[in-house]
């Protein structure tokens, strides 16, 4: 298999094992000069955010001028295309990603990765929030004998908090 080369210092990435949500390893790709991380498709969805970011922090910092000397256009990693500059409009508008059309992969320099896991903890906290206060509203109006049964889901629900 051909190394993988750094969109941004042209040195070879470093394969590193972490888990992944399910506790199986999976391979990200570092930059040693810390450039950044490389996820192959579906890697940055699948990764434990917080072992990935040990990797990004433990990354030696790139100073401003190496920044500055940074071409607009990085090419894919393994494809070696120019990659696409992406807006998540499902995170924010401010965070833009460099994403291989080719092979599907992202690349995210130190900073957007951080954002990146902030944001996905703030999407992710405010979901769980969002449910848990659905949760209480249900269980409050269940018990007051207030909850309308409506279907299948209501009475598994009913059967749920009777145990819970």
């Amino acid at each position: 298999m051909d190394k993988k080369i750094c969109p941004i210092c042209k040195g070879f990435l470093e394969e590193v094992e972490v888990s992944n949500k399910y506790g199986l390893k999976i391979r990200i790709d570092k930059c040693p000069s810390g450039c950044g991380l490389w996820f192959d498709q579906f890697e940055l969805y699948q990764v434990n955010l917080y072992e990935a970011e040990n990797v990004v922090k433990k990354l030696p910092t790139k100073d401003n001028e190496k920044k500055e000397n940074m071409k607009e256009e990085i090419l894919c990693p393994v494809c070696q295309i120019s990659m696409t500059k992406v807006k998540s409009f499902y995170l924010s508008h401010e965070l833009e990603i460099d994403y291989c059309k080719g092979c599907s992969g992202i690349w995210l320099e130190r900073e957007k990765f951080l954002k990146y896991k902030t944001l996905i903890e703030g999407k992710t906290g405010r979901v769980k929030k969002e449910i848990k206060v659905e949760n209480i509203e249900y269980r409050s109006s269940f018990e007051r004998g207030e909850a309308e049964k409506t279907g299948l889901i209501d009475y598994i629900m009913d059967i749920f908090f009777i145990f819970f």
